[in-house]
């Protein structure tokens, strides 16, 4: 009986020690492109500059992923010539899934990797707010 409180005590802290935050997922955001095929190149300038690799492009998105270490995010740039948004696609190794009111978490350290993203596409496209 007594391993077994250790080892509920470990998984605890274990889920404790997971740094984690409610999953972000931005946007619109506005911009001042001057067209969608300039917007396109500052989601894959803003995406490259990061480290993120683009994984397909099709016409108002652009799929990517970000490897580091053992971490890997997977989202979805949707865009226009005036906003983009960024979606959640699938993680691994980055503690996804819901906390108990059902809301949607991930390690702390994916949404400071979104809002550098944010930031990098919002300087090669031009924000408006």
């Amino acid at each position: 009986m007594k391993k077994l409180g250790f080892i509920v005590c470990g998984i605890t802290l274990g889920l404790v020690g997971c740094r984690t935050a409610l999953l972000r997922n931005p946007g619109p955001i506005a911009v001042v492109c001057a067209s969608e095929m300039k917007m396109k190149q500052a989601v894959r300038s803003g995406l490259t500059k990061r480290g993120w690799v683009v994984n397909s492009e099709m016409t108002g998105r652009t799929d990517a992923s970000l490897l580091i270490r053992d971490h890997e995010a997977k989202i979805s740039v949707m865009y226009t010539a005036s906003e983009f948004s960024i979606q959640y696609v699938d993680s691994k190794n980055l503690h996804y899934g819901k906390d108990s009111k059902g809301r949607e978490v991930i390690h702390e350290n994916y949404n400071e990797w979104i809002n550098n993203l944010v930031k990098d596409i919002g300087l090669f496209a031009g924000t408006t707010g």
